[in-house]
């Protein structure tokens, strides 16, 4: 028994530890890539590069071109000629030298450069005896050359040889002679038998670095919406439930995922049907004599088991109107039965702006009111700025009004058209970075507004970074706000690397900034520092993640372990 309990135990370890190998040989992707199937369209490759891969990440809804160019290897600039090996013969004579062939030593090449040669002799007379004339001879590999001379030192070289790429090991060297000038292609002279001098032989060379083949990728990409209906918001039930023939109805949102995109339709729904009728969107009690109730047509009473308005039977003038408005002021009605009681008693934009200010309710009490109206956006605008001129009270407004973002930038571009009031209204709202994006592009406005809407943000410069990123510019756009925020050198660095730029992009971006050679190369650097310091962070954070799986894992195999001993101790005591 205690044999096959302990086989138990190495199974369970043994499988832990299998686990434990798979999870460090492939690792937890982030990602999960699909095929491309047009869910978006990607900007195409530069020109002079090619697609080498499409692909997407349903984990990020985005898809990818990876674009590659391929730049050819050769070689370099070639410098000045120098001599890096070369014989000296001092001391030559007619007599014992005349015709002898002398070599350089042999001049060794690699692969790293490339290689231009040619050879140079030349001759210096220390004494011509009987002699006026000699020939000079040079030579190498590829080419030979011969000079005739009279009464004159001299040099004569060879054509000047290409060789290229050179090939290591290899090497070269090469020769000159001095001749009888008789004894050549020269005609006449007198033998050199008594001529004397110094020979020197040559090898000129020029090199070039070799250029190996170079690859430059770089990146486009696009955003889709969803892969699947669980992508998109999920169904719900929106704004407020209503009355409708008696009962309560609301509107029901679907959403979907079609063709990638996230779409919606609206639909109202009965809700609960209502036995003794609704009010407010709420099923109201069976009727009791003389009950006060509230619909969405005003206040009924209840007299011979029928609810009756109470508005048709009593007509009130405005003073009276006005001493009910302070009777209600005095009563603890919540803000849906305040705005069903100014629906009431006026139906006038007016009246209904004089209601509200009249009422004793607060600043965002006054945006519920407002929101519970249920009137046109322009009635809205006309009431927010007719309570207050004051920018942080408007936005307060605003921001508890139940509109959507579209009709939020309506509002802001109808109450002020100054860039500052406007990104104070943006900053007092209280608004995500994509939102605040979303509505700056909304105002529609020039890129140099957009900049100094920004800078009157306040924003840190990560926080500038993530709002300009979330704008979706392009590149011209990119540079006009970067210069226009008169940022230091490590701000614009962290805005570079925020925007996530290809190589060939963020080059451009830093050339067109307003910034010195110095400045540019200083703006690259710092973008370097940058992207070393986020690789030390993610690789930081994955050990930690690293490490927590693995003590997981350990708590997991010791918990293991206990519930095999305690079944082991249970089935030793039976």
């Amino acid at each position: 028994m205690v044999k096959k309990n302990r086989k138990i135990i190495i199974f369970v370890l043994l499988f832990l530890i299998i686990g434990i190998g798979i999870y460090f040989n492939f690792g937890f992707k982030s990602q999960a890539v699909i095929p491309y199937d047009y869910q978006c369209s990607p900007d195409s490759c530069p020109s002079g590069y090619s697609s080498i891969d499409e692909y997407c990440d349903s984990s990020r809804n985005k898809c990818y071109i990876e674009c590659e160019k391929v730049t050819s290897g050769g070689c370099g600039s070639y410098g000045s000629f120098s001599v890096p090996v070369g014989f000296i013969k001092l001391g030559w004579t007619g007599k014992d030298n005349n015709g002898q062939t002398y070599s350089t030593p042999s001049y060794f090449v690699n692969d790293d450069y490339c290689y231009k040669f040619y050879p140079k002799t030349s001759f210096r007379v220390d004494k011509w005896g009987t002699a006026d004339s000699y020939s000079l001879y040079t030579t190498n590999t590829w080419d030979t050359q011969t000079q005739c001379s009279t009464n004159t030192n001299d040099d004569v070289t060879a054509n000047v040889h290409t060789l290229g790429r050179g090939t290591d090991g290899s090497s070269y060297t090469v020769a000159g002679s001095i001749n009888e000038y008789g004894g050549s292609t020269c005609s006449g002279g007198q033998p050199i038998f008594h001529t004397e001098g110094k020979l020197s032989v040559d090898l000129y060379v020029s090199k070039a670095p070799w250029i190996e083949e170079n690859i430059i990728t770089t990146t486009k990409s696009c955003s889709y919406d969803c892969d699947e209906n669980d992508d998109c918001d999920d169904d719900e039930y929106i704004e407020s439930a209503y009355c409708k023939d008696d009962n309560v109805y609301q509107k029901y949102r679907e959403h979907e995922c079609a063709s990638y995109e996230c779409s919606y339709s609206d639909s109202n729904r009965l809700r609960e049907t209502c036995v003794a009728g609704c009010a407010n969107g709420v099923c109201i009690a069976p009727c009791k004599e003389n009950d006060i109730i509230q619909r969405d047509t005003g206040y009924y009473i209840c007299k011979d088991e029928t609810y009756k308005l109470i508005i048709d039977v009593i007509e009130l003038p405005w003073e009276e109107q006005q001493r009910l408005l302070d009777l209600i002021n005095t009563l603890n009605f919540s803000i849906g039965e305040k705005t069903k009681i100014i629906k009431d008693l006026t139906s006038t934009l007016d009246g209904q702006i004089i209601m509200i200010e009249d009422l004793t309710v607060n600043i965002v009490e006054q945006a519920q009111l407002i929101a519970e109206l249920e009137v046109s956006l322009a009635t809205k605008i006309a009431i927010v700025t007719s309570l207050t001129s004051e920018i942080d009270k408007q936005a307060i407004l605003i921001s508890q009004l139940k509109i959507n973002l579209e009709e939020k930038i309506y509002l802001i571009s109808q109450l002020t058209s100054v860039n500052e009031e406007q990104a104070e209204l943006i900053s007092l709202m209280k608004l995500s970075f994509s939102d605040q994006a979303d509505i700056i592009n909304g105002l529609n406005k020039e890129i140099e507004d957009d900049a100094e809407i920004i800078n009157s943000l306040e924003l840190s410069t990560d926080e500038q970074a993530i709002l300009i990123n979330e704008m979706d510019l392009t590149l011209e756009e990119d540079i006009i706000i970067i210069n226009a925020l008169e940022l230091s050198l490590e701000e614009s660095a962290i805005i570079i690397q925020a925007l996530q730029l290809s190589v060939a992009d963020e080059q451009v971006l830093i050339e067109e900034l307003t910034r010195t050679i110095v400045e540019q190369e200083e703006l690259i650097n710092a973008i370097e520092s940058e992207k070393e310091e986020l690789k030390d962070v993610i690789e930081t954070e994955k050990q930690k993640i690293n490490y927590i799986i693995i003590a997981i894992i350990g708590v997991i195999v010791l918990f293991v372990i206990i519930i095999i001993r305690l079944l082991i101790k249970r089935r030793g005591r039976k």
